[in-house]
């Protein structure tokens, strides 16, 4: 089964039918129009609170300067640029780490392989949590384009980082304290990934996804677990790469490496 968002109408869609439920209730009456003011007052408390957590997105956006992904890829660079309070949140350099990454690990490189780009587009995607879901900066700036599984985890570690160092500041929680916690959880979610993918690819003995990674695909003849293997080799190498990422930005700032607890 394709692991793919769920969609959710915005707070325009929602005002909506709170008006036209309203005036049916006028048009109609009797207790068939009562059941439309009913459902119009659902959606007009429904479509306020939308608006509300929308605006707070676009806020969060503005005040770090972020109002869409660069059109132009960061130049991939032999060396790295060292993170700094002032660029983490920049996603430019965001791109620039991930692409240094690509170019010089043979596990980053993947997310450019032929085989995760096309079980991308096809709607093999890891499942995000509401604080960093990509999809929903597309319905606060539609300019977003996500096309490629590099441009998704450009924006969901954009998000990771917003959403902790938002939370760091409120509650004065050390920034790396937060990240750690959170590498904890998908490191025991990159774990579940390899086992399954991994027994999965013994099994059907799947070797060469890189220069022929359907016909390769195609040898699991169970349709369960050609599906179970394509969300979990997807996501292992997004997962991952989230963590490679974070680790590293965190370990930037605060001078401290991070390791996984025993």
């Amino acid at each position: 089964m394709k692991n793919s968002t769920k969609k959710e109408l915005s707070a325009k869609v929602i005002l909506i039918v709170a008006i036209v439920s309203y005036s049916l209730k006028f048009l109609i009456g009797g207790i068939i129009g009562d059941s439309f003011a009913l459902l119009g007052f659902i959606c007009l408390i429904l479509g306020i609170m939308r608006w509300s957590r929308e605006m707070r997105a676009k806020k969060l956006l503005k005040k770090n300067g972020i109002n869409s992904i660069p059109e132009n890829s960061a130049p991939i660079s032999k060396s790295i640029q060292k993170t700094t309070k002032d660029n983490f949140l920049v996603m430019q350099h965001i791109e620039s780490l991930i692409n240094y990454f690509i170019n010089n690990e043979k596990q980053m490189s993947l997310i450019d392989s032929d085989c995760a780009v096309n079980l991308f587009l096809n709607g093999y995607i890891p499942k995000s949590e509401d604080f960093n879901d990509p999809q929903k900066m597309v319905k606060i700036d539609p300019k977003i384009l996500i096309n490629t599984p590099k441009r998704w985890l450009i924006l969901r570690l954009w998000l990771d980082l917003a959403n902790f160092n938002n939370i760091s500041e409120k509650a004065s929680v050390p920034l790396d304290k937060i990240i750690a916690d959170y590498l904890e959880i998908l490191g025991k979610q990159t774990d579940e990934t390899l086992i399954v993918s991994g027994s999965i690819s013994k099994e059907y003995d799947i070797k060469d996804l890189d220069n022929n990674w359907k016909s390769e695909i195609d040898k699991i003849k169970d349709k369960k677990k050609k599906e179970d293997f394509k969300i979990n080799y997807i996501n292992d190498i997004l997962l991952s790469a989230e963590i490679r990422i974070l680790a590293w930005v965190s370990g930037e700032l605060s001078g401290k490496e991070f390791k996984f607890k025993k």
